[in-house]
This record gives C-alpha cells, structure tokens and sequence, in this order.
C-alpha cells in the first residue's frame, strides 16, 4: 500500500474477471471493491480543487445535516431531543 499526500493510506480496487464470466458481475464487483476501499471517494475530491473555505462550508453543513436528521431519529423513536 502506498502512501498518499497527507499520509493517507491508498488501496487499489482490484478484480479478476473470469474467461467465461459475465462483464456486467466484475462491473457490480468492482464497483462495490471501490466503494469499500474509499477509491471512488478520493476520485471524486481529487476531480476538481475545492477552495478552504468552501471545504469548511460543505463540511458544516453535512454536519447540520446528519444533526437534523438523527434529531428527527430520535424524535420518531419517542426520545427526548437534545
């Protein structure tokens, strides 16, 4: 495993796709490979530069989010909000 810029660990998707096997189960299987080893996440946040602020901003606001929604989790599960 090599290592990426920041230190993060980097993992390549691999599959084997067999002589007579269908292209359509290595896609699913690689598709799913990828998702586990966060390579299609890293794709996507490489694509494009995103500026700073505007990382904080997103990162705020999937984290009012995630806040909002386990509220209404909690709130339909008869607890007491927070």
């Amino acid at each position: 495993m090599a290592r990426e810029e920041g230190g993060q660990v980097s993992r390549h998707a691999n599959v084997i796709v067999e002589v007579n096997g269908s292209i359509e189960h290595a896609l699913r299987q690689l598709k799913r490979t990828m998702l586990k080893t966060g390579t299609a996440y890293a794709i996507g946040r490489k694509e494009h530069h995103i500026k700073p602020g505007d990382r904080r901003r997103r990162k705020s606001a999937r984290a009012r989010k995630r806040e909002r929604k386990n509220a209404a989790r909690r709130e339909r599960r008869g607890m007491m909000p927070e």
